[in-house]
């Protein structure tokens, strides 16, 4: 016989279960430091393409920098017991694939003696629209959003994963994140590699130094296709 669970664990599983098997939803569970502790196959399809690399990273690493600071504020309120919940639109530019825009729903998991023990984060990630899926061609798939952009022109003037992380506001995991989804989309082994790959793309200014990535290979410049 299975054994009896507390009210509320029973009531957050069976919520939770229900939500998953909504397709497209991307459920993940946050610790108070806002880091994922788990998630379902649709956020780890979703986030990252090796659904292992999910736990331990923190959910505002995912989000562009606009996103981070309007969140952090509402996590704050909900950590303190001011609320339940909130709902916002949001902008994704820390997976493998292109930026994307998704509603991200969080609520509050409390424990036995109802204190706020993390939260669970919701994503709906939005349908592209047909602008976005046509006219682009082969360069829109060599894109960069622009913190990432930054972190290969960082990768490329040799500095740290702790200098970059403090110039481009992330975190460690972050970085590590966003260099390793660089290493598999241009199938290099290292960051030598990817940056010899970038100079022989014409992605880096090979005539500029601190090294800079051409503005036409970043997300929403105004020389960009995506922009046109």
């Amino acid at each position: 016989m299975e054994a009896p669970r507390p009210v509320a664990q029973a009531v957050e599983a069976d919520f939770l279960g229900a939500l998953s098997e909504r397709s497209g939803l991307c459920l993940a569970r946050l610790d108070l430091d806002l880091a994922i502790r788990g998630a379902n196959d649709g956020f780890a399809r979703r986030f990252a393409a090796d659904g292992r690399r999910v736990p331990g990273r923190r959910v505002l690493d995912l989000l562009d920098p606009q996103s981070r600071e309007r969140l952090r504020g509402r996590f704050t309120q909900l950590a303190a017991g001011r609320g339940s919940w909130f709902a916002e639109r949001v902008v994704v530019d820390g997976c493998a694939g292109p930026a994307f825009r998704s509603e991200l729903t969080v609520v509050v998991r409390h424990d036995q003696a109802r204190r706020v023990v993390g939260f669970v984060a919701i994503f709906a990630p939005e349908a592209p629209k047909e602008s976005d899926l046509t006219g682009a061609g082969e360069r829109r798939d060599r894109m960069f959003t622009p913190v990432a952009a930054r972190v290969l022109e960082l990768i490329a003037a040799g500095d740290s994963t702790t200098r970059i992380a403090s110039q481009v506001h992330l975190s460690r995991q972050g970085v590590d994140y966003h260099i390793a989804a660089m290493l598999r989309r241009f199938g290099v082994p290292n960051r030598v590699a990817l940056v010899s790959r970038a100079f022989a793309a014409g992605i880096l200014d090979a005539e500029v130094w601190p090294p800079r990535v051409e503005p036409e290979f970043v997300r929403g410049n105004a020389l960009s296709p995506q922009a046109a």
